[in-house]
């Protein structure tokens, strides 16, 4: 009951009081375990998850547990093994089968997902995660078939999820491509502020900022993709081209040291660089940033995969920024402005925003190629070296197809 009120620190320590009584429990290691990967815990979150399984070892509860905890890991393959010896012991959860088809789509194999959730909706009909994951996987494989119909129904899953207090299956960076109403793309964000929110309730936000007389603005950039990752691509050459005389750079990874050329730079040319991938308390993480006395800090990531939003609600700085991974509005009110320009956010929608707009004059995309691609712009190949005919219009499109909608297509 506390969980569906989001009063997750009640039900935090409903759950312990319950194996202290019951150190049996499986459902309580289990239910405790979710809390505690919520709050980025993942090593004791895992360690209940064993309990359970030592205490009871058909337990496919635990199994799933395991396997949703270590789906951020990246450790797909353990993650697809233990969905499946759970269903081995419970062939009928529709959960698990949900579960296993987002194991499935990250992994590439997208056409068995839509089975997994079609089968997981054949179980439980009114299953709208479920629902809407086979939405959004059918969008990867350009699958447009039964389309209207299907956001028809989507539109009646999200109003009812609203309606009834739920945290909308549509999630932020879906809903960016989805042909849904922009007050719709906002109430989906401001409930998955409020929900970040509910994930750090056991601890005070920072209120007061320390400011030591400095002639430089002390600002840091928080991103869990610092490597090789299309963030990276584009901005690698940010940090060091600040103006040293009047900003000092900080960088927060949210991902461990992958050793390739991107994170070496950015380490390189940056002031101070954090790896906060081993920390996976949000509050002793915001409290390190808090520490710098940072004067704007920058969410690179927003909703999208690897990010870790609940540090920026515990209001580490002052002032905090969203830029480039979700050119979309955060809905959340500790976030207070977002880089953007006239294009991806018209003025004539800012009610649609919680941020302050902040236009840049041209485009917000950082692009690196100047240094990047320096050699191929200097020496830029004819279309006979590489096979293109000369009075043809070639279409390119390097980006994922769920990007592609019948509508850009008919362009075409």
């Amino acid at each position: 009951c506390y969980l569906d009120l989001h009063k997750v620190k009640e039900a935090q320590e409903c759950y312990l009081r319950a194996i202290e009584i019951n150190p049996a429990m499986t459902a309580a290691h289990c239910n405790i375990s979710s809390i505690l990967k919520m709050q980025g815990n993942i090593s004791q979150a895992l360690l209940h998850c064993h309990q359970a399984v030592m205490i009871d070892p058909s337990c496919s509860e635990a199994y799933t547990c395991m396997a949703l905890i270590l789906k951020d890991s990246q450790s797909l393959s353990q993650c697809l093994t233990y969905y499946q010896y759970s269903l081995q012991l419970n062939p009928s959860s529709s959960l698990t089968l949900n579960n296993l088809a987002n194991v499935m789509k990250d992994m590439g194999d997208v056409p068995n997902a839509i089975l997994c959730y079609k089968k997981a909706l054949e179980i439980t009909p009114f299953f709208p995660e479920a629902f809407c994951n086979m939405v959004y996987a059918k969008t990867f494989i350009c699958d447009w078939e039964n389309r209207d119909k299907d956001f028809e129904e989507l539109v009646k899953f999200l109003k009812h999820q609203v309606d009834t207090g739920v945290v909308p299956s549509v999630q932020p960076f879906h809903a960016m491509v989805y042909p849904l109403a922009p007050e719709d793309k906002l109430v989906i964000s401001q409930k998955y502020a409020e929900h970040t929110k509910t994930l750090v309730a056991n601890y005070p936000c920072f209120q007061t900022y320390k400011y030591t007389p400095k002639n430089k603005i002390r600002i840091g950039y928080v991103s869990s993709d610092f490597g090789d990752h299309p963030t990276a691509h584009l901005m690698q050459s940010v940090f060091g081209m600040h103006d040293k005389s009047r900003f000092v750079v900080y960088c927060f990874s949210l991902s461990p040291n992958d050793c390739s050329s991107y994170r070496l730079k950015i380490q390189n040319e940056c002031d101070y660089f954090y790896d906060l991938s081993g920390e996976s308390d949000s509050y002793r993480a915001a409290s390190l940033i808090h520490s710098c006395a940072i004067d704007i800090l920058v969410n690179l990531n927003g909703y999208t995969k690897g990010s870790r939003n609940e540090i920026f609600a515990l209001r580490p700085a002052k002032v905090q920024v969203s830029l480039c991974g979700f050119p979309n509005t955060m809905g959340a009110d500790y976030i207070d402005y977002l880089v953007t320009d006239k294009t991806a956010s018209p003025p004539e929608y800012k009610k649609y925003y919680s941020e302050k707009l902040l236009y840049m004059p041209n485009s917000y995309f950082v692009n690196d190629h100047a240094q990047s691609t320096l050699g191929l712009l200097k020496q830029r190949p004819t279309r006979e070296e590489i096979g293109l005919p000369r009075d043809k219009f070639v279409f390119a499109n390097f980006n994922q197809l769920y990007k592609i909608d019948p509508d850009t297509f008919k362009i075409w």
